[in-house]
């Protein structure tokens, strides 16, 4: 049992991930849906208010 453990963590590919970028531009949003393969539905008037300011 023991080596099949090992041998299903050694398929598995190691990645690290350096999210950079300015205050408010989603790098939070991205890490989530990545982590969680869940997207944040945002409504269009949030949007269009953001663009705005």
């Amino acid at each position: 049992m023991a080596a099949n453990k090992n041998k299903n963590q050694s398929s598995m590919a190691l990645h690290k991930v350096i999210m950079v970028g300015s205050g408010g531009v989603g790098k939070s949003a991205l890490t989530l849906q990545f982590m969680y393969d869940e997207v944040r539905r945002v409504s269009t008037n949030f949007l269009l208010s953001s663009m705005n300011n």
